[in-house]
């Protein structure tokens, strides 16, 4: 069940997506988000009808949210604010928060934003990505690469081997330069065990040759490991989106996919 808990911030991506997950004949661009819905709950938006609201409705600037005998709605604005009604409440919703409000209405804790990925690596040694072996003879297109990141239990590592086809050794460091993983490969995609990468972690990886002409070529890059809550988050919406066909969920994934340096 989504809770208040499961979905403290979905959030993030809400003033990236205004244009994507609202019909473009909206008179006012997307305001808030309902994250928690309990009851039930009505929204009249401008110019039109009063309608039953629903859990990740957009709600543009202009709209007035009625609550019901027992219901709960929790909101999340694009700065991050975050307003929860009760029981037999009402409140209209402007760019930045509530007015207007009536019974039980009050301000929560304001959501957290995904830092950049850039802020994130700035912990930890920087990393880098570097080439060994002539323009002809080199690796490309690794991934996952600088300012990229990948879910920690869903890790594959892929790269384009120079010719000819041969073994190819990869592995991954962490970020004090212990080796924690080491494979031996004839295929240019590698998939990482569960339980080996930690969420929220800054990692390194490098391939190099195994065959062919001497010295061995290589190539090397650093990625990050999405954190646990962050995943916990997406793998909540990815389920919700799975299971509902309406596109603002699918976009919503996407976006928050482009935030987290999900390739």
């Amino acid at each position: 069940m989504i809770n208040a808990r499961t979905i403290p911030a979905i959030l993030i991506a809400l003033p990236v997506l205004g244009a994507l997950a609202q019909p473009a004949a909206k008179p006012e661009p997307p305001a808030a988000l309902v994250c928690l819905l309990e009851q039930k709950a009505t929204v009249t938006e401008p110019s039109r009808k009063p309608r039953d609201l629903a859990l990740f409705d957009w709600l543009p600037a202009g709209s007035t949210v009625s609550a019901s005998e027992g219901a709960r709605v929790v909101l999340v604005f694009s700065n991050g604010a975050r307003w929860e009604m009760g029981a037999k409440s009402q409140a209209r919703i402007e760019k930045s928060g509530l007015t207007g409000q009536k019974g039980d209405v009050r301000k929560l804790e304001p959501v957290p934003m995904i830092p950049a990925m850039t802020q994130v690596r700035a912990l930890g040694k920087p990393g880098a990505f570097t080439v060994r072996g002539g323009e002809t003879d080199a690796f490309t297109a690794l991934s996952p690469g600088e300012g990229e990141s990948v879910l920690a239990e869903e890790a594959g590592l892929r790269f384009k081997p120079p010719p000819p086809a041969g073994r190819f050794r990869v592995e991954i460091e962490d970020e004090s330069g212990n080796s924690i993983f080491s494979v031996e490969t004839l295929k240019p995609e590698v998939r990482v065990s569960p339980g080996i990468l930690k969420p929220g972690l800054l990692y390194f990886w490098r391939v190099r040759t195994l065959d062919g002409p001497k010295p061995a070529v290589s190539a090397e890059t650093s990625f990050m490991t999405v954190p646990e809550n962050h995943a916990k988050i997406r793998a909540t919406l990815k389920a919700e989106a799975d299971k509902n066909p309406d596109p603002a969920l699918r976009s919503l994934l996407t976006e928050m996919d482009r935030w987290l340096g999900l390739k």
